[in-house]
């Protein structure tokens, strides 16, 4: 029988990726920085999430974020990176740039460098395998 863990991660690696349509996924490339050394030698990528309450989309984008931070502390998936996950709440007053950037676009996931001068931006829902690649190009 399968664990309620492994069951987890399959449907975040598999179920979420099958089940939207991949002509909606789509990342465009922008100027941005925003990693930081860390004091275990590992590097740490932001991944700042734009999201807001009553979002499904940003629900399964939450836990496929989750997922990937938990199977990186298991498996060291992401290498020598460590990653640090911000949920930036676009209807807050002290967000209303956001809002007007992303109000109908959300979940929008920026995986921020400092090694780069381009960083990733993934928007309307996130793929597993895609965001961990982004994250193992840095």
């Amino acid at each position: 029988m399968i664990s309620k863990i492994a069951a987890q991660r399959l449907l975040a690696r598999n179920t979420f990726g099958s089940l939207l349509n991949s002509s909606r996924k789509s990342f465009l490339r922008f100027s941005s920085a925003s990693v930081a050394g860390n004091t275990d030698g590992a590097r740490l990528v932001s991944l700042n999430l734009f999201t807001k309450n009553d979002c499904s989309l940003c629900e399964k984008a939450k836990f496929v974020l989750k997922t990937i931070e938990a199977d990186n502390m298991k498996d060291k998936i992401l290498g020598d990176k460590n990653i640090e996950i911000n949920y930036i709440d676009i209807t807050k007053e002290e967000n209303k740039k956001w809002f007007d950037a992303y109000c109908f676009d959300i979940p929008v996931l920026h995986v921020d460098n400092s090694f780069k001068t381009k960083s990733t931006k993934f928007m309307h829902q996130l793929d597993y395998n895609e965001v961990i690649k982004s994250i193992n190009e840095i």
